[in-house]
């Protein structure tokens, strides 16, 4: 949906356009029928929405994919365990597995997890099956979006570093897409330049596309889908179908982002509320359930039921349940943790729940959990797990992707509830890295609260309320505990939201007041005249001392003037039928001479001893 942009570049605004005139006096360079031709339009507005910004973008481009490439040289380069992280070992078999079976199973899930207690529970529970034709027991602990990247890589033979290079690729584009969602959001081009150019050049973003991960693929598919949104209203049902599909593919690397969509749709609706903005909503919302319904109707199909994977329920009862119980902990902490788990089977071996999944009792049980004093657990997760989400540096990913060990140094990683090492030598660059990491991301949130607050003073209601709710929305996921997938968009918003401060708000005109409006009706009244012009007609406008024809109407009083009197010199020079010459009447004059010609009207009135 597009949002509203500065009045000067809407023709549909309901405010005065003053391009076009005073009626009854023709412009320079206007046609016959007052319409300004293009060219003028354009150069009245800002310089700033005549350059192009795409040489800009480009350079930003080209810095943002070498940058992340020198990354990938430095580290991965040398060992591809670099780029691994926990999830990779399991991650590369379901891979393989997909590659030799065509089966998207495991054989057994990794010892000593949450996901390997579950399916012991399941065994027990005589849940358990075999993919058909293998000996695999399908996969509904992880998403299926990365494995398959890895699967694709694999049927491909190239190197796994290839992965981390298309991955760069990706994390550039990044660029030009928060740029035009800059444009939907903030309407201006020097603004979104710069947002694009802080995505391009944040730390965290230039080290996301080195690790092997899904990280630098959401953040990217989420800002596609939020292009398709802010533009739906201009680019049609197209851009809102396919804004849809790609946070839908988000949702398969990241389930719980298939909530986005319904939150999106809500903006569509409260922001523009008519029939068309329903249906691009119902558009958005179609877009998404295409691939998440395709996968949960797959596991539906093997009997897991109707979601994406176990890992939103894992969050729920692991997650955010764990930081409410011990926020000083956070999430996923190792006590909360096994308390929840034994909770968890005594609550399945109840007689009553005998026959149920157990897939459906843990999202039961984590509902229970959760919504028991929904406010109050949500508050403390939020309490916990905020500081961390908007203030983490993202060192030790760094490191790791370079080779190199990470030790907690520094008030930064104290402030963040670090165990920070007393003892041995001290690391100064860590020290330092990490102190100038964490300053980094509090300028970012102080700078973007004066951009909210610039938004909300700059009557930008719509793109604030998009930002925020987005924001708003990654702000409980975080509660599920620390992830780069979840913070890295954060940053893209926040960078638009700083930006905001450096685009002015809409062009107002502003409108007559009261009294003027109703002193010109009066006049008009008097006149029997029809519309609120000052110019009027020839008949209303003639001297009352001229000698008048038998059947030309009432005589007018002592009040009119000629219209002669009231045409611009250079509109009474002009030969008859043909418009002054280019030049000879600014819009400026003819505003003026407007209002001067109404001001003589009233005086010949009051003198006239008709009542005004």
């Amino acid at each position: 949906m597009a949002l509203r942009p500065p009045s000067y570049l809407d023709e549909t605004d309901a405010s005065p356009d003053l391009t076009h005139g005073v009626p009854g006096v023709q412009w320079a360079g206007q046609d016959s029928s007052g319409n300004q031709p293009a060219q003028l339009r354009s150069s009245n507005m800002p310089s700033d929405d005549q350059e192009s910004y795409a040489l800009y973008i480009a350079l930003i481009f080209g810095i943002a994919l070498v940058l992340r490439i020198l990354v990938v040289l430095m580290g991965p380069m040398f060992g591809i365990e670099n780029a691994y992280t926990d999830h990779t070992p399991h991650e590369t078999v379901l891979a393989e597995n997909l590659a030799s079976d065509q089966a998207f199973g495991i054989e057994s899930q990794p010892a000593y997890t949450l996901s390997s207690e579950l399916e012991a529970m399941r065994a027990e529970r005589g849940e358990l099956t075999t993919l058909e034709g293998t000996t695999l027991h399908p996969e509904f602990y992880e998403a299926p979006g990365y494995p398959a990247m890895l699967w694709l890589m694999k049927l491909t033979g190239l190197p796994m570093i290839w992965l981390l290079v298309f991955q760069c690729v990706l994390g550039a584009l990044c660029v030009p897409v928060v740029y035009r969602v800059g444009l939907g959001v903030i309407g201006r081009k020097m603004p979104s330049a710069i947002g694009a150019a802080i995505v391009a050049l944040h730390p965290a973003l230039i080290f996301a596309p080195s690790t092997l991960a899904a990280d630098t693929v959401v953040v990217l598919l989420v800002f596609l889908g939020l292009f398709g949104v802010a533009h739906a209203e201009q680019r049609g049902f197209r851009s809102a179908l396919g804004g849809g599909i790609a946070i839908g593919g988000a949702a398969l690397f990241s389930p719980m982002l298939a909530w986005l969509s319904p939150l999106l749709a809500t903006w569509m609706i409260v922001t523009e509320r008519r029939l068309k903005t329903v249906a691009l909503a119902v558009l958005l919302l179609v877009g998404t359930a295409l691939p998440v319904g395709a996968w949960m109707k797959r596991n539906v199909d093997l009997g897991m039921g109707p979601y994406v994977s176990a890992q939103p329920m894992m969050d729920r009862v692991f997650g955010t349940m764990a930081a409410a119980d011990n926020p000083v902990a956070g999430p996923y902490n190792r006590d909360s943790v096994q308390q929840s788990m034994e909770e968890f089977k005594d609550f399945a071996a109840m007689p009553e729940n005998a026959e149920t999944d157990t897939f459906a009792l843990l999202d039961q049980f984590s509902r229970e959990q959760l919504t028991g004093d929904l406010a109050g657990n949500l508050g403390r997760a939020i309490q916990a797990t905020a500081p961390k989400f908007a203030l983490d540096h993202s060192l030790d990913t760094a490191y790791a992707r370079l080779g190199l060990e990470y030790t907690p140094r520094g008030q930064g990683a104290q402030l963040l509830g670090e165990d920070v090492a007393s003892s041995g030598s001290q690391d100064v660059a860590t020290e330092w890295i990490t102190n100038a990491w964490v300053a980094l991301n509090a300028a970012m949130v102080a700078a973007m609260a004066v951009g909210a607050m610039l938004m909300l003073w700059r009557r930008r209601w719509s793109g604030l309320l998009l930002l925020t709710m987005v924001m708003g929305f990654y702000l409980v996921l975080a509660t599920t505990g620390p992830s780069e997938t979840l913070r890295l968009p954060l940053i893209g918003l926040q960078a638009l939201m700083i930006t905001a401060i450096l685009a002015p708000g809409p062009l107002r005109v502003k409108k007559p007041k009261k009294a003027k409006v109703r002193k010109a009706k009066k006049i008009d009244e008097l006149e029997g005249t029809r519309t609120g012009s000052p110019l009027a007609t020839e008949e209303s406008l003639r001297p009352a001392a001229e000698p008048q024809p038998a059947a030309a109407g009432p005589v007018m009083g002592s009040g009119d003037i000629s219209l002669k009197d009231a045409i611009h010199p250079a509109l009474a020079s002009a030969p008859e039928g043909e418009s002054p010459a280019p030049g000879s009447i600014s819009g400026d004059e003819a505003k003026d001479f407007a209002a001067s010609v109404q001001d003589e009207r009233l005086k010949n009135l009051a003198t006239s001893g008709r009542p005004i």
